[in-house]
């Protein structure tokens, strides 16, 4: 999935052939310390993913694709 589709609202699910659902709910990055100017790079954007488990957390672009239902 590109970056540039992961906008709010949007339904995603992990590349597994039963994957876990969940929706995009900001833009991350993958970086887990304090802010630097590492962190403010843009090229470190991740989707920032709500599961359906109530866990929030970012996870790579690549690693999701739209959910088809």
């Amino acid at each position: 999935m590109k970056l540039s589709d992961c906008k709010y609202g949007v339904l995603v699910q992990t590349l597994e052939q039963f994957g876990e659902i969940g929706m995009v709910v900001g833009i991350t990055n993958n970086i887990p310390t304090v802010l630097s100017e590492e962190q403010k790079n843009p090229e470190r954007a991740i989707p920032m993913i709500q599961w359906q488990s109530g866990r929030a957390f970012g996870i790579n672009h690549h690693n999701i694709r739209e959910y088809k239902g």
